[in-house]
């Protein structure tokens, strides 16, 4: 029983150790120092300081604001553009099919054809007719004649 005993005291205090072991915190990791600050910070310190390094801040700021709601306003119109895009899209298909059923309800041929922006019906025109063909130049041979001398000098 002795034996038993001291084997459970044995086996607590490994297991005490294991545990301990476990759940130890490992040392907290030295804190990294802080960079030092940039001779180009604009920071301003509070809304009362007006140094000229804030001044600048503050003009930054506020193109930095411009710029975003500029960036937000185009998006919203792009996305506005796209959607209209889709609307005309949409609309001019259901114009060509109203087109093609007045086509149908007055038996007009496939000739037909419709002009969206006036919203009228038409033929083609008719072919014009071929040009006559160009007779083939003929060549006539060049007249000779006799070449002329110069008159002579005397002397």
């Amino acid at each position: 029983m002795n034996r038993t005993i001291g084997r459970l005291i044995v086996l607590t205090f490994a297991l005490g150790l294991g545990i301990g072991a476990l759940c130890a915190q490992a040392p907290a990791p030295a804190p990294t120092p802080a960079p030092p600050p940039s001779k180009y910070t604009l920071a301003c310190s509070s809304d009362a300081d007006l140094s000229l390094p804030c001044a600048q801040s503050r003009r930054l700021q506020i193109k930095q604001d411009a710029a975003h709601i500029a960036r937000d306003a185009y998006q919203s119109l792009s996305q506005a553009a796209q959607q209209a895009q889709q609307d005309f899209s949409s609309k001019l298909q259901d114009l060509q099919g109203e087109a093609a059923k007045i086509k149908k309800e007055n038996k007009w041929g496939d000739k037909v054809s419709f002009d969206p922006n006036t919203l009228t019906f038409s033929e083609p025109a008719p072919a014009a007719p071929a040009p006559a063909p160009m007779p083939a130049p003929t060549m006539k041979p060049a007249p000779t004649t006799p070449a002329k001398t110069a008159p002579e000098k005397k002397p």
